[in-house]
């Protein structure tokens, strides 16, 4: 049985950490703690969100319009890699995503303005699919566990926290009233909720 030293020793965790404010890549670095170093990191070269092998972290923030905000900060936790891709038109959204372990994806969609998506990913084979349209919605979610999938539609002046914590549950949300705060709450295995 290996202590916490040699777990540290033996196992390297890279972290892509990506800022993008107002359509400027303000910093992308590849950093590995066992070996301290930088290495940019092209955003524009990855569009391959859903492919079913992939073996690298990725990364990809697209924006137009102006005063966006955009967060990816992906830690490796394995040998395969998690997918992210933010892609916000309009103006004044706001998106963060962190994913912590492998094969996780996570897109995030938001046009029009004042929108905001808070994303954590930790475990393995998670996938959250957001879209956001419309005028200030907001959107914060967690998935703690293996495999567990959330897609969410929300049409303006929408909030949805959801939380999954365990293995396989589904959430599934399309655009909730107007005004009307909705919380999901798992914790368990191969819960489904499902609200149109």
């Amino acid at each position: 049985m290996s202590g916490p030293c040699d777990r540290h020793e033996l196992h390297l965790a890279a972290t892509v950490r990506s800022v993008v404010r107002g359509g400027v890549v303000l910093g992308a670095a590849l950093l590995l703690p066992a070996a301290p170093a930088m290495a940019a990191v092209d955003l524009t070269e990855y569009s391959d969100f859903g492919q079913a092998d992939i073996l690298l972290t990725a990364a990809t923030i697209r924006q137009s319009g102006g005063d966006h905000i955009a967060l990816i900060d992906q830690t490796l936790d394995g040998d395969t890699g998690n997918i992210a891709q933010i892609d916000q038109e309009g103006g004044h959204n706001e998106a963060y995503v962190t994913q912590i372990g492998d094969l996780n994806r996570a897109r995030v969609v938001q046009s029009d303005d004042d929108n905001i998506a808070t994303i954590t990913q930790e475990g393995i084979g998670n996938s959250i699919d957001v879209s956001q349209t419309g005028l200030g919605n907001v959107l914060n979610g967690v998935q703690r566990g293996n495999g567990n999938v959330a897609n969410i539609t929300q049409t303006g002046d929408s909030n949805v926290t959801f939380f999954e914590i365990g293995n396989d549950n589904i959430v599934n949300i399309s655009n909730p009233v107007a005004g009307v705060p909705v919380q999901v709450f798992i914790v368990g295995n191969g819960v489904i909720v499902t609200q149109r």
